[in-house]
């Protein structure tokens, strides 16, 4: 084969530059212009234009940057076109979208930012009033830091109920957190403040957000009567109407849920029992106190000896005993009421070791005073002055550990009460005298602390009314009228709230009568 000569290379190398822009050109070809031409080479006549004016008309389209007939009609197609002919505003908007987009990462970061934050908030908000507080309960005077605590709690909860009412795992922390409030506020029995209204209103909102959960969850209903028990139990400290009518509430609600309110079904039973009681109505209390006891009875049966539970079981048994002691005492049966009573006596000493202290040792002040009451209404006087001084040796130093509760201060008030009532019987008027107004004392003092609370101005009543009658035997008349008068006022107002209650009716004729 001849070698290529010069006149060769000219060719070659026109050949070479064709090669490489060919590719340029199919590109630059493949486009809508080599898709106008290819239509209007068609062979069949109904895939060509149908007219000069057709392909005019592409070409034109072709060159404004405008889609062409030739090319299929794709959403992509167009895109591509619009966004060739108005590169400017294209890029202003992607770079206003951007911005946008970047906008909204930030504000998602800030709102998993905050939402962190909120949830630790939560769990310290949560920590301090469960868990602190929960181990300063039983301090000796804790009460100023379970003040504190329940005051910012408060605070927190009140802003927070407002903010995330569609949150329902949140709604119940808050529905449980106002009833530890409550508790911390006022709870009867339990190491409290004494503020009985502010406790009323604490376990409403707890009550009030419980109801809005899904009721036909039986743990939920299981609250819901706890809520109804905590409100019937201030409401019977502040003598309202309105108890018995809480609890046999909470018992309907409890029964709902047999499986998980066992022991709140007892409870119920116990305090509609003590109520109708204290309306008249002993034949109605009777079978409910009876109920009650019974149930008391099965669930410390299955719990073990020295147990929590089992300390729990036997305290709710002696309070139930106790209870039902005292409707046998009114029915004017007090030997069967001394029995009841000398029954949780026993129990009281078995459970006396049990912790938290202050509650069993409570418990165990109260059976020596109710077995006092037996022993008194059996004419026993100095049986009945040991049982109410050994009460009152207990109570004592529980007051002065604990200054500012409501229960243990009014325990030692009652005690002083109850060791007048007996030296008075036995002519020692002057200590009986001494006795009733150390009672006075505490109960004025008591009946500051919450306006509210009608059975601290019950107390204060009663001793006025006792001390009145002292100073009339030993002729201080003016003394005794003074005294006689303010009783008088107390048990209207006191009775005014409940005319149903016949102690409260009973207690303001005798100091009419006075």
């Amino acid at each position: 084969q001849p070698r290529a000569g010069p006149a060769q290379a000219p060719i070659r190398i026109l050949q070479e530059a064709r090669a490489e822009a060919a590719p340029k050109l199919r590109r630059h070809l493949s486009g809508d212009l080599d898709t106008i031409v290819l239509m209007a080479l068609r062979k069949e006549p109904e895939r060509r234009y149908a007219s000069v004016n057709g392909l005019s008309e592409d070409i034109r389209r072709y060159l404004e940057g405008l889609p062409v007939a030739a090319r299929p009609d794709t959403f992509g197609y167009r895109t591509g076109k619009f966004v060739r002919r108005h590169k400017a505003g294209v890029a202003a908007v992607a770079l206003i979208v951007l911005a946008l987009l970047a906008g909204l990462f930030a504000t998602l970061w800030q709102a998993r930012r905050a939402q962190r934050l909120f949830n630790d908030v939560r769990g310290l908000s949560k920590s301090v009033l469960f868990e602190i507080h929960d181990k300063i309960q039983f301090l000796e005077d804790s009460n100023e830091a379970r003040e504190l605590i329940a005051k910012r709690a408060l605070e927190y909860l009140d802003r927070l109920a407002v903010d995330t009412a569609g949150d329902q795992s949140l709604q119940q922390e808050l529905a449980e957190a106002y009833l530890k409030v409550g508790d911390v506020q006022g709870r009867p029995g339990f190491p409290s403040l004494g503020d009985r209204t502010s406790a009323l209103s604490s376990y409403q909102k707890s009550l009030a957000i419980y109801q809005k959960l899904p009721g036909d969850d039986p743990a939920i209903r299981k609250q819901i009567a706890i809520s109804l028990i905590r409100i019937g139990d201030v409401q019977q400290m502040l003598k309202s109407a309105n108890s018995l009518a809480s609890y046999e509430q909470a018992l309907q609600t409890a029964e709902s849920a047999p499986e998980l309110c066992g022991r709140e079904i007892a409870l119920c039973h116990q305090r509609i029992g003590v109520m109708k009681a204290r309306t008249g109505d002993l034949d109605g209390a009777k079978p409910h106190l009876r109920l009650a006891i019974s149930m008391a009875e099965s669930v410390a049966a299955k719990t073990n000896d020295g147990t929590a539970a089992w300390c729990e079981a036997q305290r709710d048994l002696s309070i139930n005993l106790i209870k039902d002691g005292d409707v046998f005492l009114v029915s004017d049966d007090a030997k069967t009421a001394l029995a009841q009573y000398r029954r949780a006596l026993g129990i009281s000493r078995q459970i006396a070791g049990c912790y938290p202290a202050q509650i069993y040792q409570r418990e165990l002040a109260i059976s020596f005073d109710k077995v006092g009451n037996g022993l008194a209404a059996l004419d026993n006087a100095q049986g009945a002055l040991d049982e109410y001084r050994e009460a009152l040796r207990i109570r004592q130093p529980l007051a002065a550990a604990n200054q500012k509760s409501v229960d243990h201060q009014r325990d030692v008030s009652i005690s002083h009460d109850k060791i007048g009532g007996l030296l008075a019987e036995a002519g020692k008027t002057a200590e009986a005298i001494e006795a009733y107004q150390a009672a006075l004392d505490i109960d004025t003092k008591l009946s500051l602390t919450d306006q509210n609370d009608n059975q601290t101005k019950s107390d204060r009543a009663n001793s006025l009314s006792k001390l009145g009658e002292l100073r009339l035997k030993l002729g201080n008349s003016t003394a005794a009228l003074d005294d006689f008068r303010q009783a008088f006022a107390l048990l209207t107002e006191v009775g005014a709230k409940d005319d149903r209650d016949v102690t409260a009716k009973r207690d303001l004729a005798a100091a009419a009568i006075a």
